[in-house]
């Protein structure tokens, strides 16, 4: 009858280890979700940023396509640089959180 006990309260810390271990994976992850989140809505939010969202939004399709984003006057290039690298980072976001859940389900 001790050895059964003893089995059990055995079990019983394993398992406690293990779901404490795995919450502890998952509470790090999420600081690492929201660091990368308030930095693309702080990077939204500026002067900078707005103004080449306005030039892409507005003044971009102006520019010849011919040669892409290369063929570019440096100016241009710049404001599609921050905007498309934003966007990229952004649409990145879901797909490495999404990733993260399914390894931390397993």
């Amino acid at each position: 009858m001790n050895l059964i006990a003893v089995v059990i309260s055995v079990s019983a810390v394993v398992a406690s280890s293990l779901f404490a271990l795995r919450q502890l994976r998952s509470m790090r992850r999420s600081d690492d979700t929201l660091v990368a989140i308030e930095l693309l809505t702080r990077e939204c939010r500026t002067t900078e940023f707005l103004e080449s969202e306005d030039f892409v939004v507005s003044e971009l399709p102006k520019e010849s396509a011919e040669g892409g984003i290369a063929a570019l006057p440096a100016e241009a290039r710049r404001h599609v640089s921050r905007v498309g690298l934003y966007y990229s980072s952004l649409g990145f976001l879901p797909s490495s959180v999404g990733s993260r859940r399914r390894w931390l389900s397993a």
